[in-house]
């Protein structure tokens, strides 16, 4: 504080150049158009893991599915019913 006060024409300079830097780097509008692109990417990324998500959870679902009629056809021994019921409820034959 005593430099700015002892150099009061440095100050101001430097004052006036900071003021400038803001007004020209962060105006409203460019605050405004970086958080928009911020939350853009947000979405995006949070859109990317779901889907993602969602994959694994089908196939996940898939699996559990094939496993499911390979033990009911294990139990039953009756492995066309089976199928063609499954066939007739599932993509998965």
């Amino acid at each position: 504080m005593r430099h700015v006060f002892t150099h009061r024409e440095e100050a101001r300079a430097k004052g006036k150049a900071a003021r400038r830097f803001i007004e020209a780097h962060f105006s409203p509008e460019k605050v405004a158009r970086h958080l928009r692109d911020m939350i853009e990417g947000l979405q995006v990324r949070a859109a990317k893991r779901f889907l993602e998500r969602s994959h694994e959870l089908v196939a996940q679902a898939e699996s559990d599915l094939v496993k499911g009629k390979e033990s009911i056809v294990r139990a039953t021994g009756d492995t066309q019913r089976i199928t063609k019921w499954f066939q007739q409820r599932t993509s998965l034959g």
